[in-house]
């Protein structure tokens, strides 16, 4: 009876895991590819222009990404207990790594939200002049594209530990697992890539797309199937 409830507890976990898998995604998605809609390139006064006439749409944008990473750290949870059975120091290492990376995120918010001060109120950076403006937010945006790639790296190294243990474990089908291993590798080479050899990155860029997959078709399989777990354990 005790090993039966065990097993309902993790599947329960199991479902979590999968609907924070999505949600992240989706909070993540939404806000970057919201946000990137307000910018030009290289153009201070089209871009301030544009964020000053959606600011609420652009601030919801930011808010979203936090979210996304503040979401990360329950995902990282669910998946722990779900997985500590399996290898309680390499789930707790996995935790480990996503946490650091939700907290990298926390990083980027300030920065993206710094951003925004400089776009809204210019008139408050005396020190500088109009031209000089946007050298500013471009020093910010290179701090926040640091950050993204090094929040990757944290990611990936606890991405892959999940899914080997999610391989190990037979909770869902290997070859979820196994792509998941794959997907998790590839955003690891792109984050190093992209901090040490950024003039050649460019060609990596279609590799979050292993990523994407990876983890919105494990994602629904744990939401709607659940984990493989079997009813009697003697773990």
């Amino acid at each position: 009876m005790e090993d039966q409830r065990d097993a309902r507890t993790r599947q329960v976990y199991a479902r979590v895991a999968g609907f924070m898998y999505l949600f992240v995604t989706v909070a993540y998605m939404f806000g970057m590819l919201t946000a990137s809609k307000f910018t030009v390139a290289g153009d201070f006064a089209e871009t301030s222009k544009n964020i000053l006439a959606n600011e609420g749409l652009y601030r919801t944008a930011l808010a979203s990404q936090l979210l996304s990473s503040l979401s990360v750290v329950l995902l990282a949870l669910a998946f722990f207990a779900l997985l500590k059975k399996v290898d309680k120091n390499l789930a707790m290492l996995a935790l480990i790594f996503r946490v650091g990376e939700a907290t990298i995120g926390g990083i980027m918010a300030v920065i993206s939200f710094s951003k925004l001060h400089v776009y809204s109120k210019p008139e408050s950076l005396e020190i500088f002049e109009s031209g000089q403006l946007q050298g500013f937010v471009d020093i910010l945006s290179d701090a926040g594209n640091a950050g993204l790639y090094i929040a990757a790296i944290f990611f990936s190294l606890g991405s892959a530990v999940f899914f080997y243990l999610l391989f190990k474990s037979r909770y869902i089908p290997k070859v979820f697992a196994l792509w998941g291993i794959f997907a998790s590798l590839v955003v690891l080479i792109i984050g190093f890539t992209n901090l040490v050899i950024p003039d050649h990155a460019d060609i990596l860029e279609p590799g979050w797309l292993t990523m994407f997959i990876a983890e919105i078709s494990t994602g629904f399989w744990l939401l709607l199937v659940g984990a493989k777990i079997p009813a009697q354990s003697s773990e």
